[in-house]
């Protein structure tokens, strides 16, 4: 949550939305619980629209592992957004035009429309 701090305290600061999407409950991780206190904390500093989407898998071994960053632009990639997720590990990313940031999107609002991410409080 640290790792992520700085940049979202600044969309807070600006009154931007913001979204977080993929988590799931798991009784072996708290990624989901991570989340929702990140949306939590958030609140408190007083962002006006915070969206947490959780993941819905189809099946018991499916994943959600895609991260992305956007505001006009942004990043699409495997790295967890965490130090050794950016920092140690070889992960694939991909910086994303103002074009691409509209299809991740479009992109969003169907994994939403097929019920595989839903909105959590």
């Amino acid at each position: 949550m640290e790792n992520l701090w700085d940049g979202l305290a600044r969309s807070v600061e600006l009154g931007l939305p913001v979204t977080l999407a993929g988590a799931r409950p798991d009784p072996d991780r708290d990624d989901l619980g991570a989340m929702l206190r990140l949306v939590a904390r958030l609140r408190d500093a007083g962002a006006r629209q915070v969206t947490a989407l959780q993941y819905v898998p189809p099946s018991a071994y499916s994943l959600f592992h895609g991260k992305l960053v956007c505001g006009r632009i942004g990043y699409l990639g495997s790295a967890n957004l965490t130090g050794s997720g950016l920092g140690e590990h070889v992960e694939v990313g991909i910086p994303l035009d103002e074009v691409d940031v509209g299809r991740v999107w479009w992109l969003l609002d169907v994994l939403r429309d097929d019920g595989l991410l839903t909105e959590v409080a």
